[in-house]
């Protein structure tokens, strides 16, 4: 959006930045997380969510509860190392 400024030259105003990308895919992720918490997945979604866990390292690093989910998916052939 634009608009004038007190000597006739355009201004380009600041609107907030969209999230894109990394952050975007993010906050999904953390969406997911707190739909599996609250038991909002189905288990087609939980694999999925748990292989994505896997797949960025995050499942290692999260509560005991996320490695221990993740490597009993993996031993069930479930989820792929």
């Amino acid at each position: 959006m634009q608009s004038a400024n007190s000597r006739g030259s355009s201004v380009v105003s600041q609107q907030p930045a969209k999230l894109c990308g990394q952050k975007e895919k993010e906050l999904m992720l953390r969406e997911r997380i707190t739909s599996y918490e609250m038991g909002e997945l189905d288990p087609n979604d939980t694999v999925s969510l748990f292989q994505e866990l896997i797949d960025s390292g995050l499942a290692w690093n999260l509560q005991g509860h996320y490695s221990r989910t993740a490597y009993a998916l993996i031993e069930a052939e479930l989820c792929k190392a």
